[in-house]
């Protein structure tokens, strides 16, 4: 199993150092995220992190939500966790019925996520366009459906409310686009609905 050599912990504690004592806050969240990515490595190398260094990457993470400030903060971090590039692990798992080898993202990291996603979704008030809000509801969306994608799939209650969450999402996307065009969306036709929605989604 790969793992940090002295010189990479000695680079990344200074990095983490520099981001403690940067007056620049509105770039905390990322920079605290970013790191967390770079000491637990990235996508297919997933299997490969060993338990101190994710525990490392968790509290840059806490960090990183403490300094989080608007819509792509509070979305960026939500997907990051969720994805289990940083906090998940390899498994390899099989019964009677399936196979399972990937990427397992514990409950209480997918609880995290859909806490952050909230509040992505609350900062989208601050959007002054409504077509770039309602396009980044359609992203949001993406996200959330990411939730239930990846396994253990634990409770069913919760899948279920992912799912209308993402739909929920993606109706409020196109009511804001209709009007924006203004088109009342309780007048609006099937084919302006459809319109509307394959638009967001090019």
């Amino acid at each position: 199993m790969e793992t940090l050599n002295k010189q990479e912990i000695k680079e990344f504690e200074q990095r983490e150092a520099e981001i403690d004592s940067s007056t620049d806050e509105i770039m905390k969240s990322n920079d605290y995220r970013n790191l967390a990515q770079d000491i637990t490595g990235w996508g297919a190398d997933a299997e490969l992190k060993k338990l101190e260094e994710k525990a490392w990457a968790k509290k840059l993470l806490v960090k990183a939500e403490k300094f989080a400030k608007d819509y792509y903060d509070f979305k960026e971090l939500g997907s990051c966790i969720s994805s289990g590039d940083i906090l998940g692990e390899w498994i390899e798992e099989s019964d009677d019925d399936s196979i399972y080898e990937g990427v397992s993202i514990s409950k209480k990291d997918k609880d995290w996520s859909r806490k952050l996603f909230k509040e992505a979704e609350k900062s989208l008030s601050e959007f002054e366009d409504r077509e770039d809000a309602a396009q980044e509801m359609i992203y949001l969306a993406a996200a959330v459906d990411q939730l239930h994608e990846y396994y253990p799939v634990f409770i069913e209650e919760d899948i279920e409310k992912d799912k209308k969450w993402a739909l929920d999402l993606r109706a409020n996307a196109v009511k804001l686009s209709l009007k924006n065009i203004k088109v009342d969306p309780a007048k609006a036709t099937i084919e302006q609905v459809i319109d509307a929605y394959v638009k967001l989604n090019q």
